[in-house]
């Protein structure tokens, strides 16, 4: 009989994160798979980036599998504050407007710390999904900027899928999720 399998978090005590934004450092964090049954059957360990501005404290911001290097949906959010480059809210905190090129910037610079912090360059990206809230009018400053961060000789030329969702966790307009080739 095949055995189900959940992913939890194990209690932390002195290696508790704080409530983010403004993760304290790139620690190491360990989950466990949980059989159905309740039993532990492994430990997994993921990293947790003191650059990168999440506001969660619940995921991994990076795990290692390999040789590979799985980064978790990355946002444009400023470490250490609750601002996101690019996004104007009205007084009920609802968004008046948003600028996705500096959304973009500020995703592909948050991504290039975490794989920083994670011992990896922007040259081991193999793999890139991209979450836009709005294609039709997002995608064509999108795809410039993805052609100059990421296409073209001397750049990663990772693959890619880009994806229109109805909505991200906060206020922003573009997630990405990453995978790096790391030696």
């Amino acid at each position: 009989m095949a055995r189900r399998l959940s992913l939890c978090s194990l209690p932390r005590t002195e290696n508790r994160l704080p409530a983010c934004p403004g993760l304290q450092c790139f620690q190491p964090v360990v989950r466990s798979a949980i059989s159905s049954d309740g039993n532990e059957i492994g430990k997994f360990p993921g990293l947790n980036s003191r650059h990168h501005g999440g506001f969660c404290e619940t995921i991994s911001h990076a795990k290692r599998v390999g040789e590979l290097l799985f980064l978790s949906g990355i946002g444009p959010r400023v470490r250490g504050s609750k601002e996101i480059p690019g996004v104007t809210l009205d007084s009920n905190g609802n968004v008046a407007s948003y600028d996705i090129e500096t959304q973009c910037r500020a995703v592909f610079e948050n991504v290039r710390l975490v794989l920083e912090d994670a011992g990896a360059t922007w040259q081991d990206i193999i793999d890139v999904t991209i979450f836009l809230t709005d294609m039709k009018k997002d995608f064509p400053t999108y795809n410039r900027l993805y052609a100059e961060y990421f296409a073209g000789s001397g750049k990663p030329n990772p693959t890619r899928t880009t994806i229109e969702v109805n909505a991200l966790p906060t206020p922003i307009a573009i997630e990405l999720k990453v995978i790096a080739a790391v030696g």
